[in-house]
C-alpha cells in the first residue's frame, strides 16, 4: 500500500506492508504430553515430550527438552531458587550459597547524570542512563540497529522493499535482514465476524461457529457465560474486592456482605520503628511486621529444601531422598508360550500412564524378564511396590523386542488390602517448635518432584496396631517409610496423611515377616542364617559316611570364616 508523507514541506513516498502474525511454535498448541519443536524451515510440529519418559538419574532431578531431546539437568541452587521478602535482595557467597540481605537501592540517592541504582556483588552501583536501541525510537518504516560501540541508528526496515514469495507470506527482521515466513494457521490466524468465535478441528483447521452464549440465558445467581469445549458454561459473577480495582495509593478491603471498596492504604501514612522493617495491611488497619528470616523467606526450586545454619540464614540444598522409579508390579498368570506369556505386569506409580517396549503408552506394561540377579518375591497373586528401570530385551526373530525390567528393591505390604490413594514416601523432617501446627515429617510423593512439610499422621485400623508401631519407630530413628495414602484437610495450609498400606523392604535374603525381615529360617536381620552339615544321618553305611549328612540351623550374628551361600545365609561343614 502506497502512502505519502509531508516532512518539512515536501511529500515523500512510503510504503507499509501488511505483515501477518508470526508462525511454527508460536502460533500452535499441542496436546497434552505432546510438545513443538521448529525445523529449520521455521515450521512447527507436535511430538512426544522426551522428558515424559525419561526417569533422570540422581543428582539431577528436573527433565528439559533441548533440540527435540530429554536433557536432565541438576536442581537450581543458590538465588536462583530463592524468593525473597519484600524490600530484600539475595546475595550468593563463594560457595553459591544464597541469602537474603536488606536492598542497598533502597538507602541510596545517586547523584546525576546517574540516575538508576542496580546491586553488584551486594552493594549498591549508580549507573548512568539506558542508551542505544532501548533509548530510541524511530520513524514509521524505520527500525533500530546497533553498532559495534552499542550506539543505536534508524535505518530504513528491510521487510518494507522485500516480496516474500508464496507459500511465505510474513516478513521479519532478523539481525538486520528481511526473513520471510510461512503464514499462522487454525484460529490464530482467523478473525471471526461478530456474534461468532473460532474452534479447531483434529487437523488444526479453524472454523467460526455462532457463539453458543449469545443463545444462553444463564439463570441467577449465574450472571456470566464462558465458551468451554465449545459449550456455554454459566458462572457466578465475580464480587468484592476481586471485582475492583482501585487507584495507585489506594487499597481494596471488604465489609460483612462481601461488599468491596477502596480506601486509602493505612500503611502508606505508616512509619514502622525498627526492628519491623515491613507494614501489612490486616482488617484494615496497618500492622508493622519483622522481616522475614531464614527459611521462611525462602522459596525453594523443586527437588530442594531448605536448612537453616546456626545463624538462621536459609539454604537450598538437594533432597537426600530418592523417590523415582517406583512402581506396582504383578505376576503374569496368562497360559500361553513364554516368554510371551508367564512374565509381570508393571505400573507406574502415582502416574495414569506409561511407555511400553512396543513404543505405545499404557496403564502397564508386560515385561517378560526380569534382568537382575534379585528377584521378586509373591506370597500371593498379589501386587507388589518395586524399585526398578524398564528397558528392552532382544528376544529374537521368533518373538521380537519384549520389556524387561531391572529390579533394586522389592517392598512387601503389611496386609493382603491393596494400597488407594497415592503412594508417597515420609520421613523425620527433624524439626522441633514449640508451637503448633508444627512440620515434624516430610512427605514426598513417588515418582513426582514435590514434597510437603506435615504433623499429623494417622493408620488405618485394618493395618493393626503392630505395623503402626513399627511404622511410628522407623519414623523416629530417621528412616523413611513407604505408604499408600489419603491426605484430609485439618486446618487452612495443615493436612493430615491417613495411611492405608504400609510397603517394607528387606535386604536381599529376607523377607518381610511378623513386622521384621527374617530369613526364610526365621532369622531377624541383620542376623544371619547359619546351617550345619555334618555327623551321620539315618541310613548312613557302616564306615561312617553319612549317605544324608544331618543339617542343623540356627541364627548367628556372623558367620565369620565359614562358607557363605547366598544373601543373609551362610554353611559351616563339621569334620
Amino acid at each position: 500500500m502506497l502512502s505519502r508523507l509531508l516532512i518539512g514541506g515536501a511529500l515523500i513516498a512510503s510504503s507499509s506492508a501488511i505483515i501477518a502474525p508470526p508462525t511454527g511454535c508460536a502460533a500452535m498448541l499441542c496436546l497434552e504430553g505432546t510438545i513443538c519443536v521448529e525445523d529449520a524451515n521455521g515450521q512447527g510440529s507436535c511430538i512426544t515430550n522426551p522428558c515424559h519418559v525419561t526417569d533422570c538419574p540422581p543428582p539431577t532431578t528436573s527433565c528439559v527438552v533441548k533440540d527435540g531431546q530429554a536433557v536432565c539437568v541438576a536442581p537450581v541452587v543458590g538465588c536462583a531458587a530463592m524468593l525473597c521478602a519484600e524490600g530484600n535482595i539475595c546475595v550468593e557467597d563463594a560457595n553459591g550459597q544464597g541469602s537474603c540481605i536488606t536492598n542497598p537501592c533502597h538507602v541510596t540517592d545517586c547523584p546525576p547524570p546517574t540516575t538508576s541504582c542496580v546491586v553488584k556483588d551486594g552493594q549498591a552501583v549508580c549507573v548512568a542512563p539506558v542508551v542505544g536501541c532501548a533509548a530510541m525510537l524511530c520513524l514509521e518504516g524505520t527500525i533500530c540497529v546497533e553498532d559495534a560501540n552499542g550506539q543505536g541508528s534508524c535505518i530504513t526496515n528491510p521487510c518494507h522493499v522485500t516480496d516474500c514469495p508464496p507459500p511465505t507470506t510474513s516478513c521479519v527482521v532478523k539481525d538486520g535482514q528481511a526473513v520471510c515466513v510461512a503464514p499462522v494457521v487454525g484460529c490464530a490466524a482467523m478473525l471471526c465476524a461478530e456474534g461468532n468465535i473460532c474452534v479447531e478441528d483434529e487437523n488444526g483447521q479453524g472454523s467460526c461457529i455462532t457463539n453458543p452464549c449469545h443463545v444462553t440465558d444463564c439463570p441467577p445467581p449465574a450472571t456470566s457465560c464462558v465458551v468451554k469445549d465449545g459449550q456455554a458454561v454459566c458462572v457466578a459473577p465475580v464480587v468484592g474486592c476481586a471485582a475492583m480495582l482501585c487507584l495507585e495509593g489506594m487499597i481494596c478491603v471488604e465489609d460483612e456482605t462481601g461488599q468491596g471498596s477502596c480506601i486509602t492504604n493505612p500503611c502508606h501514612v505508616t512509619d514502622c520503628p525498627p526492628p519491623t522493617t515491613s507494614c501489612v495491611v490486616k482488617d484494615g488497619k496497618a500492622v508493622c511486621v519483622s522481616p522475614v528470616v531464614g527459611c521462611a523467606a525462602m522459596l525453594c526450586a523443586e527437588g530442594t529444601d531448605c536448612e537453616e545454619d546456626e545463624d538462621g540464614q536459609g539454604h537450598c540444598v538437594e533432597q537426600e531422598l530418592d523417590v523415582n522409579g517406583y512402581y506396582l508390579m504383578k505376576q503374569d498368570l496368562r497360559k500361553c508360550i513364554s516368554p510371551l506369556c508367564g512374565g509381570h505386569w508393571v505400573s507406574r506409580v502415582n502416574k495414569r500412564r506409561m511407555r511400553c517396549a512396543d513404543g505405545l503408552k499404557a496403564k502397564s506394561c508386560y515385561v517378560a524378564e526380569i534382568t537382575s540377579d534379585l528377584k521378586p518375591h509373591f506370597t500371593n497373586n498379589e501386587m507388589i511396590l518395586v524399585k526398578g528401570t524398564p528397558s528392552k530385551k532382544d528376544f529374537g526373530e521368533t518373538f521380537g523386542t519384549l520389556g524387561a525390567f531391572f529390579l533394586e528393591e522389592t517392598h512387601v505390604s503389611s496386609t493382603t488390602d491393596e494400597g488407594f490413594g497415592k503412594f508417597f514416601a515420609v520421613e523425620n523432617s527433624g524439626v522441633q517448635c514449640v508451637t503448633t501446627p508444627c512440620p515434624t515429617m516430610n512427605w514426598y510423593v513417588l515418582n513426582k518432584k514435590r514434597s510437603k512439610g506435615f504433623s499429623d499422621i494417622d493408620f488405618d485400623a485394618r493395618l493393626g496396631a503392630d505395623a503402626a508401631s513399627v511404622a511410628r519407630g522407623q519414623l523416629a530413628s530417621g528412616e523413611a517409610i513407604i505408604v499408600a495414602a489419603t491426605t484430609q484437610r485439618v486446618s487452612k495450609g495443615e493436612k493430615r496423611l491417613v495411611v492405608n498400606q504400609i510397603y517394607n523392604s528387606c535386604p536381599a535374603g529376607y523377607l518381610w515377616h511378623k513386622e521384621a525381615c527374617r530369613t526364610p529360617y526365621g532369622c531377624v536381620h541383620p542376623q544371619l542364617e547359619m546351617t550345619l552339615v555334618g555327623g551321620v544321618a539315618p541310613g548312613g553305611d557302616e564306615i561312617g559316611q553319612p549317605k544324608n549328612p544331618v543339617e542343623t540351623t540356627s541364627c548367628v550374628d556372623s558367620c565369620e570364616d565359614h562358607q557363605h551361600t547366598g544373601p543373609g545365609r551362610c554353611t559351616a561343614f563339621l569334620q
